[in-house]
């Protein structure tokens, strides 16, 4: 069967559906629990530790001398996030599809021990959000979001401005920056024709994966990339949909919940709507990545509607201006980190060139932010519309398929 992978996919979410909905402690219960720290956001007074599948909130302000790496045992008060409701915003769903299934708000917290390997890369973490906002100043926040995923620091007036121009998608990790990571790996390792390089590689995306805190989008693109360089290793051409929904699949396997994740959406069906309709485009666009960004809007516009009720009308230009530069700003950064700890002056010049690339960008960026202020905004949209839609563009790849198949064949 050619798309096997679509019935795997198919039999998962039906073999799965069933598990949503366990019960938890209720709100006001005590609670404990006990784990590795892997991520720490802090948010004004409020500071959240991932560990694993719980999330502990402290809601005191202090802070605790705790690292990424450490080893906690917390008490206080446990919610149930079956009913765990904020502003008619299912956060407790929310949490779920996040992987989180334990909610703590923190009112003792002892460090009983440490991770050495998570510790360092912590600390690594910090030490690269440092060095950015030394080098670049008034810009380090901004990279140290589009590079780190560290956005504790970024002014909210940075976020407006790169939500209202339709590229806020650049300040979280995403697919497009483990397929710039790919592509720096291959400049300077070139292809993958060797099992060190292959291995290499793996190792380098899940190191990345570990010193960002991970997420769906991310987790998906690292499959992709592995697979789709294990495919060209072992010389095999691998149909992408099946690989796609493979990866679904075990992602919804490991966590039901998952499917309500937006970022997880997205990310599925921006790649998928790459794969379906940008050879079609292509015939009359040659810009790839104009060609890119059209492709990846037709199954994600619709979604993006309809969870946020709202769609830039500057969104395309906004994409057009930052994609051909978000590549070379990454690794530029990348290349200032690592001659940050050996050479400093080095350092400051490369952060020099790579700030004069960011400057005027993110002044465009604004100029484009002051017209995104007028982005249309949908009250509701019908879930029946959502679905006539999605039958009609498929449907439409279905005839498009056929008929080129046929014209092929005469040709």
């Amino acid at each position: 069967m050619r798309r096997f992978g679509l019935l795997v996919l198919v039999l998962v979410l039906i073999f799965n559906w069933h598990r949503i909905g366990t019960r938890q402690a209720g709100y006001g219960d005590l609670g404990q629990a006990r784990g590795m720290v892997t991520n720490i956001v802090k948010k004004k007074k409020i500071t959240n530790y991932y560990m694993g599948k719980v999330l502990a909130v402290d809601f005191s302000g202090k802070d605790r001398g705790v690292h990424i790496g450490d080893r906690l045992c917390l008490y206080g008060k446990s919610r149930d996030l079956n009913n765990f409701i904020i502003k008619d915003f299912d956060y407790g769903r929310y949490l779920r599809s996040r992987g989180i299934d334990t909610y703590i708000e923190v009112s003792i917290l002892d460090i009983s021990g440490r991770s050495g390997l998570y510790y360092r890369i912590g600390s690594l973490k910090d030490y690269c959000i440092g060095a950015n906002k030394f080098m670049y100043k008034a810009y380090g926040d901004i990279l140290n979001s589009i590079v780190l995923g560290y956005r504790g620091d970024l002014d909210k007036d940075v976020v407006y401005t790169f939500r209202d121009a339709g590229v806020s998608h650049v300040m979280s990790i995403s697919g497009l920056h483990i397929s710039i990571l790919v592509g720096i790996f291959l400049v300077l390792v070139g292809r993958i024709n060797k099992l060190d390089r292959l291995g290499l590689l793996f190792v380098g995306l899940i190191f990345y994966n570990i010193l960002v805190g991970g997420g769906p989008s991310i987790t998906r693109s690292i499959g992709l990339s592995v697979l789709g360089a294990l495919a060209y290793f072992v010389d095999r051409r691998l149909d992408p949909i099946n690989i796609l929904a493979l990866i679904a699949s075990i992602m919804v396997y490991l966590n039901p919940y998952i499917i309500y994740n937006i970022s997880f959406q997205l990310s599925f069906l921006a790649v998928l709507s790459i794969v379906i309709y940008s050879k079609y485009l292509r015939k009359y666009i040659y810009f790839n990545f104009l060609n890119t960004c059209l492709a990846a809007n037709i199954l994600t516009f619709p979604m993006v509607v309809y969870n946020f009720k709202t769609f830039s009308m500057v969104g395309l230009i906004g994409n057009i201006l930052v994609l051909p530069f978000i590549g070379l700003i990454v690794f530029l950064d990348m290349i200032s980190l690592l001659l940050y700890g050996i050479s400093l002056d080095l350092a400051l010049l490369v952060a020099y060139i790579n700030e004069a690339i960011l400057r005027p960008l993110y002044y465009y960026l604004e100029k484009l932010a002051n017209y995104g202020v007028y982005n249309m905004e949908v009250r509701s949209m019908n879930p029946l519309l959502l679905l006539a839609y999605y039958i009609g563009v498929l449907g439409l790849a279905i005839f498009l398929e056929i008929y080129y198949i046929k014209v092929n064949k005469t040709d």
